[in-house]
């Protein structure tokens, strides 16, 4: 038999009161057991992109072979502004909200501020970028130019080296067999029509 009771009145913890006011047992739920794999601190920030200041982002595009590069430069309402370097928007440095950095791609840390020194040093390239102005130049000022800048010190674009190694390798080859040919003794002849000289 289930009693009712009146306001006020204190439940003991292994009952409940119902809607209609009856008092009954509390039901016993099993433990529920998830299971969730281990998270590394790197995929625990990328799950939340957690930016911070000093941090160098990489974003694919659709439409380009290469990354392109930024820098989260500063914060304005809670939002990431990346200071990026942009041929296709003004030819030179541009700082966005990170949406129009990113055009709604996915944007991946690649590196962090090592310590409050390295921050302050990489904020305080960025600000002298920004005050001389920073032309785009693929070979020599591009996005990964200014990034792998301001976090080193360095003006350096291992996407430039790596191409540049790979057309320094073509040109190689090609011209050692051409050096080859020209120095082979036998070499095919020519079959087919030959021109007459008028």
């Amino acid at each position: 038999m289930m009693m009712q009771v009146q306001a006020p009145f204190r439940l003991t913890p292994p009952h409940v009161l119902t809607p209609q006011g009856l008092v009954v047992p509390m039901p016993v739920a099993a433990p529920i057991r998830i299971s969730v794999p281990a998270l590394t601190t790197e995929q625990l920030l990328e799950l939340f992109e957690v930016y911070e200041a000093g941090q160098i982002l990489e974003v694919s595009y659709p439409d380009c072979p290469t990354p392109h590069y930024g820098l989260v430069y500063q914060f304005v309402n809670g939002v990431p502004y990346i200071l990026h370097n942009s041929k296709s928007k003004g030819q030179g440095l541009v700082l966005e909200p990170i949406k129009g950095f990113t055009q709604d791609n996915k944007a991946k840390i690649v590196a962090r501020p090592d310590s409050d020194q390295h921050l302050q040093f990489i904020l305080n390239q960025a600000r002298y970028a920004l005050s001389v102005g920073w032309v785009y130049v693929l070979e020599t000022q591009n996005c990964e130019h200014f990034v792998v800048w301001c976090y080193t010190g360095e003006k350096k674009s291992p996407t430039v080296e790596k191409y540049t190694d790979f057309a320094t390798l073509i040109a190689l080859v090609g011209a050692s067999l051409i050096v080859i040919n020209a120095a082979s003794p036998n070499k095919p002849k020519r079959v087919g029509t030959r021109r007459r000289r008028s």
